[in-house]
């Protein structure tokens, strides 16, 4: 029940608000995504309306990105053997945070570079080229 909760308040964020996390921070969105993982994880931060917008929309964010790999990949017929099917939006909010963790550097960029350098790091068939 808990996840309906949260995919509902994910929709109805996405649709009260532009998305714009490609100008967000990494810091930005590791904050975010930290608070969706407590959140998830059985510790829920706090309610704030801005915090949560936020962290919904840095949710949608990060899934919009791995649909849109995943589409570009297969319909480029490439390699997806490493993309598990079926990984949860908190299994790939953990990846991005993680990353981040590891290379502070992208804290500082924005956000879209360190989802990309985060993704293309977990899964090794993102670097192919072909």
């Amino acid at each position: 029940m808990k996840s309906i909760a949260m995919t509902l308040a994910l929709a109805a964020s996405m649709l009260s608000a532009p998305v714009s996390a490609s100008s967000d921070t990494g810091g930005d969105l590791y904050t975010s995504l930290k608070r969706f993982v407590d959140s998830v994880e059985g510790e829920p931060p706090a309610p704030d309306d801005a915090k949560d917008a936020a962290m919904f929309q840095s949710v949608g964010y990060v899934l919009g990105v791995w649909d849109g790999i995943m589409i570009a990949r297969v319909t480029a017929r490439k390699d997806t053997s490493c993309m598990p099917a079926g990984v949860s939006n908190v299994a790939l909010a953990r990846t991005i945070l993680r990353h981040i963790d590891a290379t502070p550097k992208d804290r500082s960029t924005s956000s879209t570079i360190a989802v990309a350098n985060a993704l293309i790091e977990a899964y090794p068939c993102l670097k192919d080229t072909k």
